[in-house]
């Protein structure tokens, strides 16, 4: 395994190219997630098409996911985007994924902020 394709390395360099405007930007609006995802895969931060396209990948997300918690049980083959390993979705799985999300955007955006603050900043450097 090559330096690139240790997923360690490459969750480190999402961590650091995070830290900037953009990932304050992604932290304060709920794409975070998405952001680092992108920073992971490619090792580079997204140009302007590409964040928007993050962006409106999050609101469609979310939507799905709501749309999922207002129905009772839902059939994973219904909602696109979504893989699941059992026949259905109900309120309770959909709330752990929500509450999963949730908890990943907060340590992201935890993290960026604690950068913009300037306690991290001479680690992202």
């Amino acid at each position: 395994m090559t330096g690139d394709d240790n997923p360690a390395r490459r969750e480190a360099i999402a961590n650091q190219l995070i830290c900037c405007e953009m990932g304050l930007e992604a932290a304060h609006d709920g794409w975070i997630g998405w952001l680092w995802d992108f920073c992971k895969a490619k090792k580079r931060l997204p140009s302007a098409i590409e964040a928007q396209h993050l962006k409106t990948e999050t609101i469609n997300r979310d939507r799905k996911l709501r749309e999922l918690l207002d129905a009772k049980v839902v059939e994973p083959k219904q909602v696109e985007g979504f893989q699941t390993l059992g026949s259905s979705l109900g309120p309770a799985t959909t709330r752990k994924v929500i509450n999963a999300i949730e908890a990943r955007r907060k340590r992201l955006a935890d993290r960026v902020f604690a950068w913009a603050d300037g306690s991290m900043k001479e680690a992202a450097e």
